[in-house]
């Protein structure tokens, strides 16, 4: 699958179930590297309220992204 059809598959799950397209988001980011997945994947937990599953991903990053990403 390319990261195309995951991006496919991300937007057609994120209106009825969000969590597991945030979770796909990530995954997506881990395999292919691009940020905005990442990204979207934070905005849904954003959304969701869930401070939780933000931390987690962030804390896998490293510090190193972390910081990249807060500038």
């Amino acid at each position: 699958a390319t990261a195309s059809d995951w991006g496919r598959l991300i937007y057609l799950l994120r209106p009825n179930h969000p969590e597991q397209a945030a979770d796909l988001s990530i995954e997506a980011y881990r395999k292919f590297g691009n940020i905005d997945q990442l990204l979207e994947a934070l905005g849904i937990y954003s959304e969701l309220g869930n401070i939780t599953a933000q931390g987690r991903v962030l804390a896998s990053l490293g510090h190193d992204k972390s910081e990249e990403l807060a500038n």
